[in-house]
């Protein structure tokens, strides 16, 4: 008796549903943790995915920040720098001036040295 399913098929299958199941979890405490008080708080998924995560940005470091660029159209930039301040510590600035097509949300983090002995002694 052949079910028309083998071991090898199954696998990739369950693969994915792990991932998507890992996804909606970490998805769903987004929306939680990360997203209370905005209009996003009773979002569904869709929206949620749809409006803040397939957005096209141009992530930089430099030495004591990280630069993110943002569509010039794009409407919740300051949910984005809420959620980014919530989850991360980080001090963050929405840089109201834009450039011809972006605008930039700025995160300013602290140096890996503190102490200037401890730089000399690792380089």
């Amino acid at each position: 008796f052949q079910t028309g399913c083998r071991a090898t098929v199954l696998k990739p299958i369950r693969f994915r549903l792990f991932m998507h199941s890992a996804a909606y979890i970490l998805l769903h405490a987004m929306r939680e943790k990360m997203l209370q008080g905005t209009e996003y708080a009773n979002a569904t998924m869709k929206t949620i995915r749809l409006r803040l995560i397939k957005v096209a940005a141009y992530v930089k470091e430099i030495k004591t920040r990280i630069k993110i660029e943002l569509p010039k159209q794009f409407p919740d930039m300051e949910v984005i720098a809420n959620c980014l301040a919530n989850s991360t510590g980080y001090a963050v600035r929405p840089v109201l001036k834009t450039t011809i097509n972006t605008r930039q949300i700025i995160l300013f983090h602290k140096p890996r040295y503190e102490n200037p002995n401890e730089l000399q002694e690792h380089c």
